[in-house]
């Protein structure tokens, strides 16, 4: 599974992140990766059907404006402690991506097909700030992140039209 991979990798960002660069805050991010891929992992084996895999959900719209307006509202205290108690680059941006990933986590995990959408955005937003801050190769793993995202929020799409097409199928046959 994908979940196992996400961990794995996660731990090992986090260690290097830690010992190697002291990056704390990093650190603090790929560890709250790994309980989330656990959680993850879990959450979709616990909610697969006999029939199959765990279904694509979509949440109302409405959740996903409380949800932006939430990651807004927290970013600006948030982004100002960063500000002034640190040597942050872009604390606001870099605050609002940090809880808008944190929101599409939770999406992914409930197997919701917005949270492709989320990624794609962020991952693109990343790809800028990088650039802007003379991180080129992050530039290139969040623009690789980006794509892959959107062939994700494709297939998940696709998968999402075959499940209501068998849903709507089974409810024709059981009518007749």
């Amino acid at each position: 599974s994908c979940w196992i991979f996400g961990i794995l990798s996660s731990a090992c960002i986090a260690w290097k992140s830690y010992t190697d660069y002291q990056l704390l805050a990093d650190t603090a991010l790929q560890i709250f990766y790994v309980g989330m891929g656990i959680l993850g992992l879990i959450y979709w084996y616990k909610g697969s059907t006999e029939i199959g895999k765990k279904v694509i959900i979509t949440s109302p719209w409405i959740k996903h404006l409380q949800a932006v307006i939430i990651c807004l509202v927290l970013s600006w205290p948030l982004s100002w402690l960063l500000i002034n108690f640190t040597d942050a680059r872009y604390g606001f941006v870099d605050t609002l991506l940090t809880c808008l990933s944190v929101w599409a986590t939770i999406l992914l995990i409930r197997k919701d097909l917005h949270n492709w959408i989320y990624w794609i955005v962020i991952d693109a937003v990343y790809v800028i700030l990088y650039l802007k801050t003379d991180g080129y190769l992050f530039a290139l793993l969040f623009l690789i992140y980006a794509i892959i995202s959107i062939y994700g929020l494709k297939r998940w799409t696709d998968s999402k039209n075959q499940e209501r097409a068998v849903s709507e199928k089974i409810t024709l046959t059981d009518e007749l």
